[in-house]
């Protein structure tokens, strides 16, 4: 994942596939508009932009760290089995079943059980909302899908 300091401010980003379109946006935004009924789905972690961290939690490694126990290694390997969770529901699972894999445990309670990624869709990518940075970080690291709420989006 590549991370990008903004000239002329102290907050660094992650940058997906499409940074220069999140650049451009954020200087001529539109407006907003959030919808009555968010949409819940799966987007491509690397079609997310505006995951900011302070300077700080680059620096002195602390945006893991203060990540509820789990480390940049344990979020990795949650992402990378969002796939198989995702399979196991499509296929009729529930989430306490595909839970009791105790491989597939963490990946249950950091993606689906947890409180949702939030997105508003601009363009043909999506603008991080609230809640889940490193989450959609270890997402575009693993370079998967990741079940989001849409809550809105910018024209």
């Amino acid at each position: 994942v590549s991370m990008v300091k903004r000239e002329g401010r102290s907050d660094i980003y992650s940058a997906g596939e499409h940074y220069d379109e999140f650049i451009e946006m954020e200087s001529s935004i539109g407006k907003t508009m959030d919808y009555k009924n968010p949409k819940s789905t799966y987007v491509r972690a690397k079609d997310i932009e505006g995951v900011n961290m302070g300077e700080a939690d680059v620096r002195d490694g602390n945006f893991w760290k203060g990540n509820k126990g789990s480390g940049r290694s344990q979020e990795i390997i949650f992402a990378s089995k969002v796939p198989e969770v995702r399979k196991q529901l499509d296929m009729g699972k529930t989430l306490d079943e595909i839970a009791d894999d105790p491989a597939l445990k963490g990946t249950v309670e950091s993606y689906y059980r947890n409180e949702s990624i939030k997105v508003r869709k601009y363009k043909d990518f999506y603008v991080f909302a609230d809640s889940g940075r490193h989450r959609t970080i270890a997402g575009q690291a693993m370079n998967v899908e990741i079940p989001v709420e849409i809550i809105g989006e910018i024209k």
